[in-house]
């Protein structure tokens, strides 16, 4: 693999989106996850970690603030039913609601030194700068025909890493696109390969609910900071 060398990878069926808005989305979701949701901003997002009563895993997400729609939550589908089972449980006295639009989102993720410059050809009003300049769980938005789409920095492969998501077809448009300018698809098993390679691990894989953060090295997805969160005790 060259330096050019953009990879794609479709997440449809590897990942899910759950989204928590309603008045007291925010501090309830601060009250349940391991980092400070209270402190995300339009645009930003971060790493976090979804514990039981006794610190273990019960799933690790990326959390994006986006403003009034709510608070997106991104994760691996083998994680989707405990992390929403998790979060209703706990819902009693908060006006917010937890809602799966898995069905509703597409996403694929774009890895390579020239994947900002590739993507910004399709992306209108980005700049490659503004791509690649994205802070970690930093995001930000373009509208194509299709639709509206998100483009975010992530930490997937130990090259620069980001994760595209929007309307399955705006996501569609933009693969074919960049598929057809030379950009190559990464299989599952190659995916795997250069994730392990970079010392990333993935729940339902490497991670499960016998797991505690500092065991898989999630200490992005930590504040030591913050007030209480489910497990906070343990952690």
């Amino acid at each position: 693999m060259t330096d050019r060398t953009v990879l794609v990878r479709s997440l449809e069926t590897g990942q899910a989106r759950l989204r928590v808005h309603g008045p007291d989305a925010r501090r309830y979701l601060h009250g349940m996850v391991s980092n400070d949701v209270q402190g995300l901003s339009l645009g930003r997002g971060c790493h976090a970690c979804l514990l039981s009563v006794k610190g273990k895993l019960v799933g690790d997400l990326v959390i994006y603030d986006h403003g009034e729609a709510g608070l997106f939550l991104t994760l691996v589908a083998a994680a989707r039913q405990g992390v929403r089972a998790t979060l209703d449980r706990h819902l009693i006295m908060d006006n917010a609601t937890v809602e799966d639009v898995s069905d509703n989102w597409s996403g694929q993720l774009i890895a390579g030194e020239s994947a900002a410059t590739m993507l910004s050809t399709y992306l209108p009003g980005l700049s490659p700068a503004a791509i690649a300049g994205l802070p970690r769980y930093g995001y930000v938005t373009a509208t194509t025909d299709a639709g509206p789409v998100w483009i975010a920095a992530i930490a997937a492969l130990s090259q620069p890493s980001y994760h595209l998501f929007g309307s399955p077809a705006a996501v569609a448009v933009i693969e074919e696109q960049l598929l057809s300018d030379g950009a190559l698809p990464l299989s599952a098993n190659d995916y795997q390969v250069l994730r392990v390679e970079a010392g990333l691990p993935e729940y339902g894989r490497d991670l499960d609910e016998d797991r505690m953060p500092a065991e898989a090295g999630l200490d992005d997805a930590v504040s030591f900071s913050k007030g209480c969160y489910l497990g906070q005790e343990v952690v």
